[in-house]
């Protein structure tokens, strides 16, 4: 396993140098990605380009590099920039699809943009006012790398991470205070001979328009005691001490993840009684591993309260 991540990070930023052309051209969208299961894929995009747009057309392939027949029939158009389209063209559940856009001109010229791959499903779940976890299901049970690449002015990227995702996984995102504007994650698939898989881009101006489309605001828990503080000692090692108030007793479930977003340890604490109560965390997952030194997320869950997610920051 360690091989095949040690090779899924050489690949990655070898492709780094290769596809950053591609993903400064693609800047005439903020968001593009598609999803689907059975017999149907939904393709979401926008245009944010300066210059008239006449319509798009919107191109597949069964292969990355292969050839991109039209699916649409006729010149799609929308009044407010924002595009979505369902295919139902003879969809098989088992293969993968990419698709590119043809923006068309005026002047009957066109433009096309390096190619996005399909997944399984994708799902935006708003957890409060400022965090949203991005769900990630692929449509073929094997692993593939990833890198990730972050904007601000969805221009020149800058690799933020990378690594292996396997059938599905999520991150989370708070979209007011995210290290860009914009990210890409690119998918590659270390067992074909040419590895790349295209990607799929996400603004945080679309997750916070998720999150005001929730109707979430502050007066969900309006002079509510509930109150999860701030990890102590922060930063912390070997353990911390993480408290929180309940206005009443109830039972209560505390979450740490990653900064992937990724589920480490949970606890379930039954009945557990009102006033302070606090559990420590020494650093260990669910399976009692220790974890690596970095940021980590809690939040807390009761029975009528969900906490803003706060970080914590683990020094060994």
């Amino acid at each position: 396993m360690k091989t095949t991540i040690q090779r899924v990070y050489f690949v990655v930023l070898i492709l780094f140098f290769c596809i950053i052309e591609q993903l400064n051209a693609s800047s005439i969208n903020t968001y593009f990605f598609a999803y689907g299961q059975e017999e149907e894929i939904n393709i979401f995009w926008d245009y944010c380009g300066e210059e008239n747009l006449l319509g798009c057309h919107l191109l597949r392939s069964e292969t990355f590099d292969g050839e991109y027949l039209q699916v649409n029939d006729n010149l799609l158009t929308s009044p407010d920039t924002n595009f979505s389209f369902q295919d139902t063209t003879s969809i098989i559940d088992t293969l993968d699809y990419f698709y590119k856009i043809s923006y068309i001109w005026p002047d009957s010229t066109f433009t096309e943009f390096f190619p996005i791959f399909s997944l399984k499903q994708i799902t935006f779940e708003v957890i409060n006012t400022n965090l949203v976890e991005v769900y990630l299901e692929m449509r073929k049970n094997i692993t593939y790398g990833y890198g990730l690449y972050v904007s601000w002015d969805n221009i020149g990227w800058e690799l933020a991470d990378a690594g292996a995702i396997t059938i599905c996984d999520s991150m989370l995102i708070d979209p007011y205070n995210y290290p860009g504007n914009y990210f890409q994650m690119e998918f590659i698939d270390l067992e074909l001979p040419n590895p790349d898989l295209g990607h799929f881009k996400l603004s945080m101006d679309y997750l916070i328009s998720i999150i005001v489309g929730a109707d979430i605001n502050d007066e969900i828990i309006p002079e509510s005691t509930n109150i999860l503080y701030q990890n102590y000692p922060n930063p912390f090692n070997p353990e911390t001490n993480i408290s929180f108030q309940l206005e009443k007793e109830s039972e209560i479930e505390l979450n740490i993840y990653n900064i992937k977003g990724q589920l480490i340890r949970e606890f379930k604490i039954q009945n557990s009684k009102f006033k302070i109560n606090f559990i420590v965390w020494d650093g260990t997952d669910n399976y009692q591993n220790q974890v690596s030194s970095g940021v980590y997320l809690y939040r807390l869950k009761s029975d009528n309260f969900v906490s803003k997610t706060s970080r914590m920051l683990l020094l060994k």
